[in-house]
C-alpha cells in the first residue's frame, strides 16, 4: 500500500527537523570543542565559555540572571562561576544600592579568552569557507542570516511577552 500525500509530508518534515537538529549540534560541538588559546592551559566547559561569552555581550550579570540564561539552578550557576573566578576571568561586585545583590563581570583575563575564543571560531569559519564556491559561500551567509533574523524575530517576541506580562 502507497503513503497518502499527508503521510509522506509529515515524513519529510520529520526528517527535516532531524536534519536541521543534527547540522545545528554539530555546529555548536565544531564551536566548543576547539581550543580557546593554543597553550592557555585552560580548560573550559561549554558552559563556561556560555556564561563568559554572556558576560562579554552584557558586560554585567546577576547570578540569577546567568543561571537563568544558561539553564542552570542558582547553586549550579554558582558553583561554576566559582571555578570562572578561581580562574581569574571572572570578578564579583556587591551592588552598591543592595549589597545583597552579587553582580559578575570578566577580568582583563577574561577578556582576552573571550577574544581568544571569538579569534578562534573566526579562523575556523573561514578555514572552512576555502571550501566552498562563491555561490556556496553565498548560499551558507544567507542561510545563517536567515537563521539569526529568526532567532531575533522570536527573541524579540519573546522580551515582549515578558515585559507585558
Amino acid at each position: 500500500m502507497k503513503p497518502d500525500l499527508e503521510t509522506v509530508k509529515v515524513n519529510h518534515s520529520r526528517e527535516l527537523v532531524d536534519r536541521y537538529t543534527t547540522v545545528v549540534d554539530s555546529l555548536s560541538r565544531l564551536v566548543f570543542l576547539g581550543p580557546l588559546d593554543e597553550g592557555d592551559g585552560l580548560e573550559l566547559t561549554g558552559t563556561q565559555i556560555r556564561i563568559l561569552t554572556l558576560l562579554e555581550h552584557f558586560g554585567s550579570l546577576r547570578m540569577s540572571s546567568i543561571s537563568q540564561y544558561v539553564g542552570v539552578s542558582r547553586s549550579a550557576a554558582t558553583g561554576i562561576v566559582d571555578r570562572l573566578v578561581q580562574s581569574n576571568l571572572v570578578k564579583r561586585d556587591t551592588d552598591l544600592d543592595d549589597r545583597r545583590v552579587v553582580n559578575c563581570k570578566l577580568t582583563a583575563s577574561g577578556q582576552k579568552t573571550t577574544r581568544g575564543f571569538r579569534d578562534y571560531v573566526t579562523k575556523r569559519a573561514v578555514s572552512l569557507s576555502h571550501a566552498w564556491d562563491a555561490g556556496q559561500f553565498e548560499a551558507v551567509v544567507q542561510t545563517l542570516e536567515l537563521v539569526w533574523r529568526t532567532d531575533e524575530t522570536i527573541t524579540g517576541a519573546e522580551d515582549s511577552k515578558k515585559q507585558v506580562g
